[in-house]
């Protein structure tokens, strides 16, 4: 407002106006505002918003006295506009700006312009962003490629002021179109009332509204829209019968449609039908020395088959018998008894019915050199006019077309080819006499010839020489009556007899002297001792170059004349001495054979050892019962021998053979193959889990001891081969299982939790399609998250993964080249919660090999070779004691050096001892500490098939081996061991002969 005062009305000592206003004209004035002292004679006043009435001004000195005041002006300031309405912010229609529209307000003062004001949520904060004059305003300061949602409010302004705010509304820029989808299939015959099509979602780009689906008649046909769905599948129910179409797919939003993706072919079936037959049926040609192995793939069309049935014939053209049942390639056949040529056809099924069959083909088990033979013997002078050398064959194996035959001068010298034979023996007729010829002998087929067994010694005799002792001497025992009659056979080898001399004696051993003689042509003897008199019997035979040894001796006597009985006489021995290997739970028993002749015999004694050549200890005796029950106390294998007593004294120990009590063994599992490297643990309430793998469904599954009985499920099969190896573990909070295992469809690295209802699945490390994952080993930290231990095959490193929640860490151990890592690895935590792990290593090429260990320091991992002395570190399993030293059993696969070691950090460094020596050592080792914190031991003795164990015994200072069970014919290293809460020792293992997964208790 613009006020002319008087000059007449200035102080001389003017210090300000007082701005005064008032509802009429002639009323009271009140200050509203203050301007400066100045004697210009026009100036502004700023009045406040909406005052209105009569105005005046007075002139004010230094002392606040008013002067004379101003004309009186009467005045109205205009309110500020009201708010625009109708806000409205576009919503993706550009690329490029988010364009904000509203209409003026209706009513009040014309607005000057407006402010526009943008906030990043609804109920955020708004600040100013821009002016306009008019609507619309485009904001264009949203960087491009943000798609982001925005909130907008407007507000009119005019020189009075700014009008409330209006809206708010969301706007945002408009993406690009999206990216074509990936990974188009149609189904070929899985469905009777249409073809399914189905893609993946692109992977990268704005997210599609929608996907639109095209059709062709052919595959380089016009494709011509037929439906749009909002995802992945979409059913195409307006197709014939099996007439195949081509399918594309695009994605779309509002701002436009992808490329096509595609195409593929697919067509409906005709209602229930069986499949068609498989496809590229192969069989292998001497691929397998065991096994002959069958590929096929799936049909090109048709259903998809619930199985395969499996048919073999002697020829191609000869009658196929179905032999097996699969449900996907490949399968194995382990039936063929030999190395011929089988044929075989292959068809599909479901519930629908049988395809044709697929082939035939023909394939064979691979050839392999024989086995050498063994007890390899050559004769000693038994022949005049040669050395007849003899051996046996080993046992199962390839097939032996013949046998080589070496000769050296020495033992140790060259062995030179001298002859073959088709079987044993093998005569060597170009020898001198009595000079000493070593000999070795080999097994040779179309596949070529084994190691050499012997070597061992023989020799000619010189010319003419004396008689062999006769064979099987007897003598008669009572029948008959009035004679003894004295038989035998004639020797085999050595000089022709011209008779055959017959001693007698009272005594077993000694105190002989000849009663009679026969020639040659004879072969008994009749003698008349007194009746019930017990005479010894011995037979020679003679020539011109001498007299044999004696061949016997056996007693006899006669008894026509009646008489006192014979005087006691020393039995003879039992035969075929038995003892039970494993049999029963809580004694070994021991059977045997009477002997043949039971005169003299009252009973039998029973001697037992801990070692097949060591003392033998006295344990019981039998009246005559021909069995005994040994109740050891532990589950070592004992050696047995019995012997015959009565008057006459003991016979000779027969035996030795070895037999054990058995561990407490169950079956968890036995549907289908399962129970493949099982991992044993046990949750906080003391019951036991065991987490392994099913063959016949290539899944991970889980079985729970509920106190009476096993639950068990399978946890993941969502991959065709999902599950091997897996690694156990259980919070200690609340008991939940948590198992680290591999995925070898897709070479990943997978974790299962369970989340008190439900299997949580997630891949660890899918590493870009590296092969990952495999050998992982589980265990928890302080904060009860799960570390995972494991092998990354493509790059031959030892890996580290620890949850951190959210996220997984991941790290590479060790992959110093040109070493090899990782394999049969074993996490642990120690006593400070440090990750420690041991793990075995090899250079490229043969050697040398290690075992290894990793200890995180607090920043870094610290690695050591522990033991490479020959081919060592296999099969390693790491445990903690109670002073936080490591300790780390492993396997010795060096020739000739077969064994079990376990190795102990001290302060001093690492103390390794080989605890059991076995001729082949299996390729798992499960390590525990029992309460006083001694180390047991689990592993798998491949030479004899069985599940053993080992424990320190602290009381005696010694190793205490033991049987667990049987592995059966077919190997099953795997083995898991733990003991439960009452201090117990429990084993989980696979019996690969039942194909079950199996519980052994130490009770």
């Amino acid at each position: 407002m613009d006020i002319t005062p008087l000059a007449a009305h200035f102080f001389s000592d003017l210090a300000r106006y007082s701005i005064q206003t008032s509802p009429s004209q002639t009323g009271t004035f009140t200050e509203i505002a203050v301007a400066e002292g100045s004697r210009r004679l026009r100036f502004s006043v700023p009045l406040p918003e909406g005052a209105s009435g009569f105005v005046r001004v007075v002139p004010m000195d230094g002392t606040e006295n008013p002067g004379i005041p101003s004309n009186v002006v009467a005045v109205t300031v205009p309110p500020p506009p009201n708010p625009p309405a109708n806000v409205e912010a576009s919503d993706g229609l550009y690329p490029d700006k988010v364009e904000v529209t509203w209409d003026a307000p209706s009513g009040g003062p014309t607005p000057e312009g407006y402010h526009i004001y943008r906030a990043e949520s609804e109920d955020g904060s708004y600040a100013l962003i821009g002016d306009s004059p008019a609507s619309p305003y485009d904001d264009e300061s949203i960087p491009l490629g943000d798609y982001s949602h925005y909130w907008y409010k407007v507000s009119a302004f005019n020189a009075s002021g700014e009008s409330e705010l209006a809206g708010p509304d969301e706007g945002w820029n408009a993406p690009p179109p999206p990216n074509a989808p990936s990974n188009v299939e149609a189904t070929d015959g899985a469905y009777a009332g249409k073809i399914q099509v189905s893609w993946d979602a692109p992977a990268e780009g704005p997210s599609p509204d929608g996907y639109r689906v095209y059709r062709a008649d052919s595959e380089g046909g016009t494709y011509t829209e037929i439906d749009t769905s909002t995802a992945s599948p979409y059913d195409d129910t307006t197709v014939p019968d099996f007439a195949t179409y081509w399918y594309k797919v695009s994605a779309y939003n509002v701002s436009g449609e992808s490329e096509l993706a595609g195409p593929d072919s697919g067509y409906r079936a005709a209602g229930p039908q069986p499949p068609d037959p498989p496809t590229n049926l192969d069989a292998t040609d001497g691929v397998f020395p065991d096994k002959i192995q069958l590929t096929w793939d799936p049909p090109g069309a048709g259903p998809v088959p619930d199985g395969h049935n499996i048919y073999r014939s002697d020829s191609e053209d000869g009658t196929y018998i179905q032999i097996d049942t699969c449900s996907t390639s490949p399968y194995d056949d382990m039936s063929v008894p030999d190395y011929e040529t089988y044929w075989y056809k292959v068809t599909a099924y479901n519930v629908d019915g049988e395809s044709e069959s697929a082939g035939p083909v023909s394939g064979y088990r691979r050839l392999d050199p024989p086995n050498p033979p063994e007890n390899v013997e050559a004769s000693d002078g038994t022949f005049g006019d040669r050395i007849q050398i003899t051996w046996q064959s080993l046992g199962p194996g390839p097939p032996t077309d013949g046998f080589n035959i070496y000769r050296s001068d020495t033992e140790t010298g060259t062995y030179a080819l001298i002859g073959s034979s088709p079987t044993s023996p093998y005569d060597d007729t170009t020898v001198p006499d009595f000079a000493t010829y070593w000999y070795k002998v080999s097994a040779y087929n179309a596949a070529g010839e084994s190691e050499q067994a012997g070597p061992n010694s023989g020799y000619k005799g010189g010319g003419p020489q004396p008689p062999n002792p006769p064979e099987n001497v007897e003598a008669s025992k009572g029948s008959p009556v009035d004679r003894v009659q004295v038989t035998w056979d004639p020797p085999t080898g050595g000089g022709e007899p011209d008779s055959y001399h017959i001693y007698r004696s009272l005594l077993r051993d000694e105190g002989y002297s000849e009663v009679g003689s026969v020639s040659a042509s004879e072969t008994q003897y009749e003698d008349f001792p007194p009746d019930f008199k017990l005479y010894w019997y011995q037979v020679t035979a003679k020539n011109a170059q001498g007299e044999s040894d004696p061949g016997g001796p056996d007693f006899g006597y006669k008894r026509s004349g009646g008489g006192p009985p014979p005087p006691p006489v020393k039995p003879n021995p039992p035969s075929n001495v038995q003892a039970s290997d494993g049999t029963y739970t809580d004694r070994i028993e021991i059977t045997w054979d009477p002997p043949g002749d039971t005169f003299g015999l009252d009973g039998y004694m029973i001697w037992r050892s801990t070692e097949e050549t060591g003392y033998y200890s006295y344990i019981g005796f039998t009246d005559g019962a021909t069995s005994y029950d040994d109740y050891v106390s532990d589950y070592r294998m004992y050696w047995y021998k019995v012997c015959s007593y009565g008057g006459g004294g003991t016979s000779d120990k027969a035996g030795p053979d070895s037999g054990w009590r058995s561990w407490t063994i169950t079956t968890v599992d036995s549907d289908g193959d399962v129970g493949d490297t099982p991992s044993l643990a046990y949750d906080c309430f003391g019951d036991a889990g065991i987490a392994y793998y099913d063959w016949s469904h290539g899944a991970l599954k889980y079985a729970h001891w509920n106190g009476s009985d096993w639950d068990i499920e399978t946890v993941d099969n969502t991959a065709e081969w999902v599950g091997s190896e897996p690694s156990l573990a259980y919070d200690a909070d609340n008991g939940y299982p948590i198992i680290a295992y591999f995925d070898s469809s897709n070479e990943d690295l997978k974790c299962a939790w369970w989340n008190g209802t439900d299997w949580d699945l997630e891949i660890v490390d899918g590493d870009g399609g590296a092969d990952v994952g495999q050998d992982a080993s589980i265990a928890l930290d302080e904060n009860q998250y799960p570390a995972i231990s494991y092998l990354d095959t493509d790059n031959f490193a030892l890996k580290f993964a620890r949850w951190t929640d959210p996220d997984w860490e991941i790290e590479t151990v060790d992959d110093a080249d040109p070493e090899r890592f990782g394999w049969t690895n074993d996490l642990e935590f120690d006593s400070s919660w440090n990750p420690a792990i041991s793990y075995y290593a090899w250079f490229t090429g043969t050697g040398p090999y290690a075992l290894k260990y990793a200890h995180w320091n607090g920043s870094d991992w610290d690695t050591e070779k522990v033991d490479q002395d020959g081919v060592v570190g296999y099969a390693s399993s790491l445990e903690f004691d109670a002073d936080g030293y490591a300790v780390i059993s492993y396997g010795d696969y060096t020739a000739g050096n077969n064994g079990l070691k376990l190795a102990r950090w001290s302060p001093g460094g690492w103390n390794i001892q080989t605890i059991v020596n076995v001729d082949e050592m299996g390729y798992c080792t499960s390590l525990a500490l029992d309460g006083s914190g001694n180390p047991a031991i689990a592993f798998f003795d491949r030479s004899s098939h069985l599940f053993k164990y080992v424990c320190w015994d602290s009381a005696e200072g010694e190793w205490i081996l033991e049987i667990v069970g049987d592995g059966g014919t077919e190997y099953a290293d795997y083995v898991s061991l733990a003991f439960d809460s009452s201090g117990v020792a429990t084993i989980a293992y696979y019996n690969k002969t039942t194909k079950d997964l199996m519980f052994a208790v130490r009770q």
